[in-house]
């Protein structure tokens, strides 16, 4: 490991709306932004949703960084031990340091250690639940028991093994909690093939569970990732597993990302709807790990791409980990070049969701594709043909529609955005206002769209 120090830099980047504009990539930080230097490497990091903290454990220091992007200013909280890896506690009030043989309990809120605690094993992975636990996945011995510790007491225990289930699970597995709570989802990238595990921390001492369904059917790729609401699970592959309380629908397959053949880095935008993923670049792929590429939660189309800024002498930046803040459509990432670090800030200025007038008697969320449940079968939107004029959209701007006798009639509401003299991929524009559009496609057994994004048929 290279104990040398390097300089990475922060870069604030901003989208600008002015005709002009060829695409919507964020600016290069020597034309915009400020940059602020920082002398270490970015080997594990997470995210603080309630305090905007990005927390970073940098390579070959004793100490945590910890960025507030309220002012841009670096923290550093010194350790006793050189840190391995971090997690970020639910209300994103604390977080959990793994090191060799030591847990290090950290006030983010105050940016100080509240306390350490010994640990039987190496960290390489490390879960700090809400439930007043921490878990540790060991670096090595292969076939080992996941540590948890006590966040009250300091006592370690190690899991067990459910009901007809060995209470071992491979060295270096990775773990991430599900939303609920009351569970941890794991992954070995070190075996063949590749599977999910579920873990019972519903009492807070680990009871190793069941694994999924399947034996190499599909592949995972050495990673993995929840969803904000807790029913899916991404693997570094695209392919998608549902996260549920029911044994005969939990980790059993839910879709894919497509286009993608490994993932770096994923979060998922809950507020828009939608999946940032920055693919990994390997030797058989020619994946860019420059971009970011934008699908849709609920029905995983892929929606746009947006390339990440260059460091000041221009050269390309690599994304390394993705964040969604939970209040906005802003995105953190943080991004690398050759040996230099940074922190790049963007901004998804237009959700792209369908929308179909309605009547009050028709369930909107089954046409606008929203807060469907992954764990459902997928049910078709239909449109109401009732004479009845209410309508629960009542957000919709666009009353334009196509009349015909005998015909019942949807109007969309085309997604837009403005500001560019030349339209992504799959838009319409752009117009004199330099605002480019376009129309979703229609429900099962409606014709359109048409010019206006209007939907019709004919009874």
């Amino acid at each position: 490991m290279n104990t040398q120090k390097r300089t990475a830099h922060l870069m604030i980047s901003v989208l600008i709306l002015a005709c002009g504009l060829i695409t919507m990539p964020a600016l290069s930080s020597n034309e915009i932004g400020v940059i602020t230097p920082l002398d270490f490497r970015v080997i594990d990091s997470e995210y603080s949703k309630s305090l905007n903290l990005i927390v970073m454990v940098p390579e070959s220091e004793n100490a945590l960084h910890i960025f507030d992007l309220s002012n841009n200013r670096d923290i550093t909280v010194p350790l006793l031990r050189t840190p391995i890896c971090v997690s970020v506690s639910p209300d994103g009030l604390f977080a959990a340091v793994g090191h060799d043989a030591l847990i290090s309990y950290i006030d983010l809120k105050n940016c100080s250690v509240i306390k350490t605690f010994d640990l039987t094993a190496e960290a390489f992975d490390i879960v700090l639940a809400g439930n007043g636990w921490i878990y540790v996945v060991p670096d090595r011995d292969q076939w080992v028991e996941l540590h948890a510790v006590n966040l009250n007491t300091g006592d370690e225990v190690l899991g067990s093994g459910g009901f007809g289930y060995s209470s071992s699970i491979y060295e270096k597995s990775l773990i991430k909690l599900n939303p609920d709570g009351n569970s941890l989802y794991s992954l070995d990238p070190s075996l063949s093939p590749q599977d999910l595990q579920k873990i019972d921390i519903s009492e807070g001492e680990p009871i190793i569970g069941e694994d999924s369904p399947y034996h190499g059917d599909y592949e995972m790729c050495s990673n993995l990732w929840m969803s904000e609401d807790g029913n899916r699970i991404f693997t570094a592959c695209g392919n998608i597993f549902r996260a549920s309380s029911n044994p005969d629908k939990d980790m059993t397959y839910n879709g894919r990302l497509s286009g993608i053949h490994v993932i770096e880095t994923l979060a998922h935008a809950a507020i828009i709807g939608k999946v940032l993923v920055i693919p990994k670049e390997t030797y058989s792929s020619n994946e860019d790990a420059s971009k970011i590429v934008v699908f849709d939660y609920n029905n995983l189309t892929r929606d746009l791409e947006i390339s990440l800024p260059s460091f000041p002498d221009r050269t390309p930046s690599k994304g390394r980990f993705i964040f969604a803040n939970n209040s906005s459509p802003i995105y953190y990432v943080i991004v690398q070049a050759d040996d230099e670090f940074g922190v790049a800030t963007g901004e998804l200025l237009f959700p792209i969701i369908p929308h179909f007038e309605q009547t009050a008697e028709q369930n909107i969320t089954q046409i606008q594709g929203l807060n469907v449940d992954p764990s459902e079968e997928t049910v078709e939107p239909t449109i109401n043909t009732s004479t009845d004029s209410t309508s629960v959209l009542s957000i919709l701007e666009d009353e334009s529609r196509i009349t015909s006798e005998g015909a019942s009639t949807g109007t969309q509401n085309p997604s837009t955005f403005s500001g560019y003299s030349s339209c992504p991929p799959g838009w319409n524009g752009p117009d004199a206002d330099c605002n480019c559009w376009k129309c979703e496609s229609c429900p099962p057994g409606w014709n359109g769209p048409d010019a206006d994004c209007n939907c019709w048929r004919y009874e």
